[in-house]
């Protein structure tokens, strides 16, 4: 059995002594043994990535790593890392003192294959001897600031074990902890114009003036789809049918205008 981390723990010792031919034995206790720290080392320095190619913010959170609706993200949980300076622990692998690593996410996700679903809140046990996790993040989630927990535990942990913070310094804590802080965000994609209430712009969706017979005249907003590859031009529409997300880009007509509202 693994003894839980305890500082100056007694030592005692017996020498046992058999007849080689014989059945006689003979034990002498062992005097003057020094006392030893039980300290198992457990670090975490974890990390999320940071989607910013698609995150369509005007301003980003520069703090936060972006991880967006309906995309894949990644997360890191090194077994590496600065414990204390004593003989032995410094900035190395940790991974024989561990006996399990857990992710918690405030939002729901799935395994990156999306063929296990994980509730909010819940301890994710992931495996030890591996250092970077794909999640997928589905497209319910609330948008907004999170912060993502990660813990790594020493496999002489007890029960109720408590946790300090990227490294277990203090040998009364088994557990190391970590938090990083993300930003949800969704996307504004496949926006379709296909008609307008304005009547100046009735002859071009429409056949003729006061008909409700449609010209099939559409217009995506910009060239890009929700990866942002070339989408409009992958749905066969030529760039003069697109509107670009600009101020006053122009139509067929020179006295009329597509007028972009920023809110």
């Amino acid at each position: 059995m693994s003894k839980t981390n305890k500082p100056n723990e007694p030592s005692s010792g017996t020498i046992f002594y058999g007849q080689v031919n014989g059945s006689g034995t003979m034990d002498f206790t062992i005097d003057g043994i020094n006392p030893v720290t039980v300290h198992t080392p457990v670090v975490i320095y974890p990390g999320v990535s940071d989607d910013k190619a698609h995150n369509q913010k005007t301003n980003p959170a520069l703090s936060r790593s972006a991880i967006i609706l309906e995309r894949p993200f990644t997360v890191q949980m090194p077994n590496s890392g600065q414990h204390t300076n004593y003989v032995g622990y410094g900035n190395r692998n940790y991974l024989k003192y561990i006996g399990s690593k857990q992710i918690r996410f405030p939002f729901d996700v799935y395994n990156e294959a999306k063929t296990i679903f994980y509730p909010k809140n819940t301890w994710i046990e992931v495996e030890k001897s591996q250092e970077s996790f794909t999640f997928y993040l589905p497209v319910w989630v609330d948008e907004g600031f999170y912060d993502v927990e990660f813990r790594t535990i020493a496999h002489n942990a007890p029960v109720g074990a408590t946790h300090e913070t990227n490294a277990n310094l203090n040998l009364t804590h088994h557990i190391a902890y970590g938090t990083v802080p993300v930003d949800v965000i969704g996307r504004v994609y496949d926006f379709h114009v296909t008609d307008i209430a304005d009547y100046n712009w009735e002859s071009v969706f429409r056949k003729e003036i006061g008909s409700a017979e449609p010209t099939s005249a559409s217009y995506w907003v910009g060239l890009v789809e929700s990866m942002g590859r070339r989408g409009a031009i992958q749905r066969d529409t030529p760039s003069r049918f697109a509107l670009e997300v600009i101020l006053n880009i122009k139509t067929r007509y020179s006295n009329l205008a597509i007028i972009l509202s920023l809110i």
